[in-house]
């Protein structure tokens, strides 16, 4: 702009000065020039005109190149000095999150504490059973009032793949952790537990107490192992037509670490083949295998149904146990049929004369089963729920059921064997579904008579009443 303003004054001083001069020289001389020479100067004004003119065209054609430049490194300023514009519609628009609120509820069996988003769930469970048992005379134990179990739980889910669980036994100061484990399920046929819980063996054993149908296990179930701390992988397939499960254990008890380099291992399958409809619908059967080794320890003991006598005392073992188990079960309708066969092998390696090898304790034994529910409700795996509770309107009489088992057991160490049979009648009756009354008259007899529950007679009778609430 100031080279503009510099070119314009001077071609207004340049045309004053030619002026001046141009004048002066005419009116000085106007008698002695010619008309060519007029022509002349005149010519060269003209080329000096046009010089000029182009040299203004040049000027402004910079002026407007550095114009342009100026605009861009201003604009360049600003974008570095100033704030980015913002804007402030969509955060007039957005909304503070809002909290998740806990839900809490008893809608089913268990009380539960939720998150609202689905990611968290505890649930609270928990039963106690109050047993009565009464006994023949003699040296059987007193008949008596008792705390059977007094069991509380926690069982929750964390996000979606994760679970797990926590029980107590009140009644048991010693070892109170009755479950305690973590569950990841990324998928329901390929399942990981790890931690405490029941080793998969036995239908009878797995099974919860609160949903037998008898006030005790048989004395069968005493071959089995109970729970232990191990690893487990299971699923189900094809529908839940197929159900597996497999892992390594201590296989010593509860809390009990190993006595051996060699965990246990077991594998259990249960296998329901038929369609989802008619008779066979719930017809299943199954079975499992587990082998071990136990550096020291003792055998299974031969215990009664009744928990009244001891008709195989333990006695010591050394080297691998091995046992074996066949089972299956048919429900339908009201009524359910079950059976199983449990064999249990435990070595006794190096416990003879001279560190020879003395035979195996051999435990073999068998159970059946059956119920049938008188009032007409579904049998099913868990509760019973009574068609008309006990006392509510239209006076509802609660659900009613029968129950048969017999049971066989023989325990060999080639020494002194025994075996135990025993005739199980019971009757179970749900007032709700959190309350469950039974009774059961059972009819025991022993191979040996020096060790049955009444010494020298091989019979004896027993009552075994139990109230179980749950929740």
């Amino acid at each position: 702009m100031r080279q503009l303003l510099i070119s314009i004054w001077l071609i207004a001083v340049l045309f004053t000065l030619q002026g001046s001069w141009a004048d002066s020289e005419v009116s000085a001389n106007s008698n002695s020039l010619t008309p060519s020479a007029s022509a002349t100067s005149l010519a060269e004004l003209e080329r000096k005109l046009e010089l000029l003119v182009e040299k203004i065209e040049e000027q402004a054609s910079v002026l407007a190149r550095q114009q342009l430049e100026i605009e861009a490194l201003r604009e360049a300023l600003s974008l570095r000095s100033d704030p980015p514009a913002v804007d402030a519609q969509p955060f007039a628009a957005e909304t503070p999150e809002a909290p998740l609120e806990p839900t809490a509820d008893w809608t089913s069996l268990h009380p539960f504490i939720a998150s609202s988003d689905g990611h968290f769930k505890i649930e609270f469970g928990g039963r106690a059973l109050l047993d009565y048992r009464a006994y023949e005379s003699g040296v059987l134990p007193p008949n008596s009032f008792f705390l059977r179990r007094a069991r509380f739980k926690v069982e929750g889910q964390l996000f979606e793949h994760y679970e797990f669980e926590v029980e107590t036994e009140l009644t048991d100061s010693e070892t109170p952790l009755r479950d305690g484990f973590v569950i990841v399920n990324y998928h329901p046929g390929i399942q990981v537990r790890v931690g405490q819980f029941k080793i998969p063996f036995s239908q009878e054993e797995m099974r919860s107490t609160k949903y037998l149908e008898f006030v005790e296990n048989s004395s069968v179930n005493h071959l089995v192992p109970g729970r232990s701390p191990g690893l487990q992988l299971y699923g189900v397939w094809l529908d839940g037509r197929v159900e597996y499960q497999t892992g390594l254990f201590n296989g010593l008890g509860k809390l009990t670490p190993n006595t051996s380099d060699t965990p246990e291992f077991y594998f259990r399958t249960h296998l329901t083949p038929f369609p989802a409809s008619g008779l066979w619908r719930e017809f299943s059967f199954g079975g499992a295998y587990g082998r071990g080794h136990h550096r020291g320890g003792e055998s299974v003991a031969g215990i009664t149904a009744s928990k009244s006598a001891i008709f195989f005392e333990p006695v010591p073992i050394n080297g691998h146990v091995e046992r074996v188990n066949a089972e299956f079960s048919w429900l339908h309708s009201n009524w359910s049929v079950r059976g199983e066969f449990d064999r249990s092998l435990q070595a006794r390696e190096r416990l003879g004369f001279g560190g020879s090898d003395l035979p195996p304790v051999v435990g073999n034994g068998y159970v059946i089963q059956g119920t049938y529910l008188l009032t007409g409700e579904t049998k099913t795996e868990r509760e019973i729920r009574p068609r008309s509770p006990f006392l509510t309107a239209g006076g509802g009489l609660g659900a009613w059921e029968l129950a048969f088992r017999y049971e066989a057991i023989r325990i060999d160490d080639s020494i002194a064997p025994n075996r135990h049979q025993a005739y199980t009648l019971g009757v179970n009756w749900w007032p709700t579904r959190f309350v469950r009354l039974s009774s059961n008259f059972i009819l025991e007899r022993f191979g040996d008579p020096r060790r049955a529950a009444r010494p020298g007679k091989k019979d004896s009778f027993s009552l075994l009443s139990r109230m179980q609430v749950i929740f």
